[in-house]
């Protein structure tokens, strides 16, 4: 369906639909939080959204268990690092626990955009928007990311 609005509140920008007051879609429906998405732009940034689409960075959502009230799995994701964690969704609210990061060195400009990444990412809520294969995370006061399916 194209054009869903979604909202939800994040505490780490976890994509997930939200539909006729379920959290999980029918068996086989597609669902925004079951797979892989490249960070195509993130404001504000000290970087353009050309360098931000070119950059690789990476989040992947894997859901585990899948029910009316519940979603619950793993994310997992690569900037300059790999990084990991758990995500929940119940009650209109999302969340990602458990959150750990390789810890490679990351000089110039990628290490600056992962802090970026990981400084708009950390503990915040966000609405969503999912329309076909992009998803934009909003978090207010003009500050989101924009993300493209990776799959085909």
């Amino acid at each position: 369906m194209v054009g869903r609005w979604l909202l939800g509140l994040s505490k780490l920008a976890v994509i997930f639909l939200i539909s006729g007051g379920a959290i999980a879609g029918s068996p086989g429906e597609e669902m925004p939080w079951q797979g892989s998405w490249r960070i195509k732009g993130l404001a504000p940034s000290a970087q353009t959204q050309s360098i931000w689409a070119d950059s690789g960075f990476t989040i992947t959502f894997e859901a585990e268990t899948v029910t009316d009230e519940r979603v619950q799995g793993r994310v997992a994701g690569r900037a300059c690092n790999n990084f990991f964690g758990n995500f929940e969704v119940a009650a209109g609210k999302a969340r990602i626990e458990a959150l750990g990061a390789t810890r490679m060195a990351c000089a110039g400009v990628t290490g600056h955009m992962e802090s970026e990444l990981f400084q708009l990412l950390s503990g915040e809520e966000a609405g969503y928007l999912w329309d076909g294969d992009v998803l934009r995370l909003d978090y207010g006061e003009e500050r989101h990311i924009v993300l493209q399916s990776s799959m085909p």
